[in-house]
């Protein structure tokens, strides 16, 4: 994501882009429950659009557990299907 950011727009437009992904981290991680719950995926996923991506997480004790950040075009169940 950061290499395709960097390539399409620049290092600066990849820092900005890569920081806010950060500070969403942080932000969920404080707010889990205010993602989307995916049971249609699986059991405890929990989703929260961030610019062009879909961070999935699940929640644990006092943390998130980051478990895939697809583009938002992506199909989404595809994404989490096992090889």
């Amino acid at each position: 994501m950061g290499r395709y950011t960097e390539w399409q727009w620049g290092k600066n437009q990849r820092n900005t882009y890569l920081r806010d992904f950060e500070k969403r981290f942080h932000w969920l991680a404080e707010n889990p429950l205010l993602g989307k719950h995916r049971s249609d995926i699986s059991k405890g996923y929990y989703s929260y659009p961030q610019g062009q991506h879909v961070i999935f997480y699940l929640i644990g004790q006092g943390c998130i557990e980051i478990i895939g950040i697809p583009h938002k075009e992506m199909d989404i169940v595809s994404y989490f299907l096992p090889d």
